[in-house]
């Protein structure tokens, strides 16, 4: 555990300093319009006071849906500045959807739309729409901060993250987890004003929360594409002209970016790759990752949105050991711990698995009107002498000899075969490790009946289709690794996989690619 007494002031302050201190450096760029850190923080400031006009009161939840712009960062200020919660509503999002997320928060004051998301809630949601003419009519705001003591046991924002019943979970993170997470990356990776990032993830994704406010915090600027879909050649082509340094993503979306410039070289202001959200596949990464001249690192990260997005940081080194051993969680961000523990709440021993629970400042305030699961999973734990917070992540992790910690799946992950416990992971890590030219391999089942279940196991190469190794080949050399009822039944090769909106693998768009017999 890494333990740091000094308290990492809040982000919105944090923010305020650096407009002091570089006020006209550029915080925000978005093709060719760009707003400096002074700008920035007095539109911010007029948008705060029209707010509190409005009656916007410490505690209450506003959201914000359109695409990211410069706007975006003036909203997610001026929220934090007067003690609301700001909500990330992604308009990528179909309009059911938005309405079953917005009807959650009882406290929702407004939603800040633009003339192009206007129409996407009910008439009964109040709305403010940015438009020129509301510009306007702020302009005479004041562009003073507001002297407004927010405490830090409060909520900051508030994501959702998909639920096992099919309904969105509202996810709140408080000021204190946040501040500290972002004054640990700009510790620990000694990042600073010439860290330019840029905007990688969709708007409701809880790694876009730090990446947009990691760039403010530290001074550096935000570069956001003009693309309203992820569109890895222009990724790439603005972290060259702005000679971006650092990119917070999923794996997915950093899969597309290796598959479209090859050469880690041809983005040679690259220095970390902060990776997170999912599962990591080590043999999609080796074009750059094995490149000896490379000098980005890999920054594999561990974390929950309900925890402040990021638990844990390990640099990789040693790519070929990651294929049979697993990556290691690494150490814990500054004020948060990990434990393994087994279904008594006792630490497992050297070479057991358990669930992965998490301690510390990063925990949040909790699900948003969910009692039920915030018992189950926000709980006391003992440690030494001490009942401490803690929160059960549903994540399985094992103990290794060496006492490093591999995450080895989602709780949920598993399913009964025949009634047996089994671990759609393991059969994904079995088969990728089976054969070199499998790059990544996810597991879905079908056609479930109280007697048996049925697996189709997608594959993904990046070799072209008639070199791919035959399926007859790759069943045969996993027969002797895995018991009989965890051999999948279909084989199915794909040319990409489907991604949700945050940029993960889609598994439920999977069931629809099945071919049936």
């Amino acid at each position: 555990m890494t333990t740091d007494s000094f308290q990492a002031k809040l982000v919105h302050l944090m923010f305020e300093e650096q407009a002091l201190k570089t006020p006209h450096r550029n915080a925000v760029i978005q093709g060719n319009e760009a707003i400096s850190y002074i700008e920035l923080n007095e539109l911010s400031n007029k948008l705060s006071h029209h707010l509190l006009a409005l009656g916007v009161e410490k505690g209450d939840s506003i959201g914000i849906c359109f695409y990211p712009c410069i706007n975006t960062l003036v909203c997610i200020l001026a929220i934090l500045k007067i003690g609301a919660a700001y909500v990330p509503f992604d308009p990528m999002s179909p309009s059911e959807r938005l309405m079953l997320i917005s009807n959650q928060l009882d406290n929702l004051k407004y939603i800040i739309t633009n003339p192009e998301t206007h129409d996407y809630f009910s008439s009964d949601k109040k709305q403010i729409t940015l438009t020129d003419d509301f510009f306007n009519h702020i302009k005479n705001c004041s562009n003073k901060n507001p002297d407004i003591n927010i405490d830090e046991s409060k909520i900051c924002y508030i994501v959702f993250t998909s639920g096992t019943t099919g309904i969105p979970k509202a996810v709140a993170v408080k000021h204190k987890g946040w501040s500290n997470l972002l004054n640990w990356f700009k510790e620990k990776y000694k990042l600073d004003s010439e860290s330019n990032n840029v905007l990688v993830s969709s708007f409701g994704f809880d790694i876009s929360q730090r990446s947009m406010l990691s760039s403010l915090y530290i001074g550096s600027t935000l570069i956001i594409s003009e693309s309203k879909h992820f569109d890895p050649i222009l990724i790439g082509e603005l972290i060259n002209k702005h000679h971006a340094k650092t990119l917070h993503l999923a794996p997915s979306s950093l899969y597309s970016i290796i598959e479209n410039w090859e050469d880690v070289n041809s983005l040679p202001s690259l220095r970390y790759l902060f990776i997170g959200g999912e599962a990591l596949s080590v043999p999609r990464i080796s074009n750059w990752a094995l490149n000896e001249s490379r000098i980005c690192h890999f920054i594999h990260q561990y974390g929950v949105a309900e925890c402040t997005d990021v638990a844990t940081s390990y640099t990789m080194n040693d790519f070929s050991s990651y294929l049979d051993n697993g990556i290691p969680l690494g150490e814990t961000v500054s004020n948060c711990n990990i434990h393994v523990l087994n279904e008594e709440l006792n630490p497992v021993n050297i070479g057991e698995a358990g669930e992965l629970v998490i301690t510390g400042d990063s925990i949040g305030a909790g699900y948003i009107n969910n009692s039920e699961l915030n018992s189950e999973r926000f709980i006391k734990i003992k440690v030494g002498s001490k009942s401490i917070n803690a929160y059960r992540t549903g994540d399985y992790a094992r103990v290794r000899n060496d006492r490093e910690i591999i995450c080895i799946g989602r709780k949920d992950n598993q399913i009964k075969i025949r009634g047996i416990l089994t671990n759609l992971s393991d059969i994904e890590s079995i088969v990728k490790s089976s054969n070199n030219e499998i790059k990544e391999a996810i597991v879905v089942p079908y056609d479930e009946t109280e007697s048996d279940t049925r697996l189709c196991i997608f594959l993904y190469t990046d070799i072209d289709e008639y070199s791919r190794p035959e399926i007859k080949k790759i069943k045969n050399s996993i027969i002797n690794k895995l018991p009989k009822h965890m051999i999948p039944n279909k084989f199915q090769w794909v040319d990409s996989f489907p991604l949700t909106t945050n940029g993960k693998v889609n598994r439920s768009a999977l069931l629809n690619l099945i071919t049936l017999d």
